[in-house]
């Protein structure tokens, strides 16, 4: 009876390692796939800020450098979209800078072609349209500044978002 006493305990000794072992090789696999997906993550997040780096360059030197109001519509359109295919790979303060520096853009030429229209009508309203179009401009500026500062301070910061959901 002892000898069966003793294998039975061997065996649920057996049993336990076992399922202690499984046990973390499960978390040490678990483990291995969140880091490789965080290293895809990081890889990806780096190049869109990249991309958004270029298209911002693009955007605040086109107003000299395009010449008719189509080009520069179309050029905003494609940054955009651009915007709206990547802008879950930004972070979130790079992000709201681009697309406000796109929609920032769009208004600049308004404003430009109202003060250039008030300034021929000898309005004050120019001096004022003036004033807004540069803070637009600075804004525009600084877009470039928030992108790569965010990239560098924020890079490893790639954790699942919890969402708070009542479905």
């Amino acid at each position: 009876m002892q000898s069966f006493l003793g294998a039975l305990l061997v065996g649920v000794m057996t049993i336990i390692t076992q399922l202690v072992i499984s046990h973390k090789d499960r978390k040490m696999k678990e483990t291995e796939r969140k880091d490789k997906f965080r290293l895809c993550a990081l890889d990806i997040r780096l190049q869109k800020h990249q991309e958004a780096y270029s298209l911002w360059e693009k955007m605040r030197h086109f107003y000299l450098t395009v010449d008719t109001d189509e080009e520069k519509r179309k050029t905003l359109n494609d940054c955009r979209q651009w915007w709206i295919d990547n802008c879950l790979y930004l972070t979130e303060e790079s992000s709201i800078a681009f697309v406000k520096c796109v929609d920032l853009l769009f208004g600049y030429f308004i404003l430009n072609e109202q003060r250039k229209q008030a300034f021929r009508n000898k309005e004050q309203s120019h001096k004022e349209l003036r004033d807004e179009q540069n803070k637009a401009f600075a804004h525009i500026q600084t877009t470039g500044k928030i992108i790569t500062q965010e990239v560098g301070q924020k890079f490893y910061d790639i954790e699942p978002q919890k969402v708070d959901s009542e479905y």
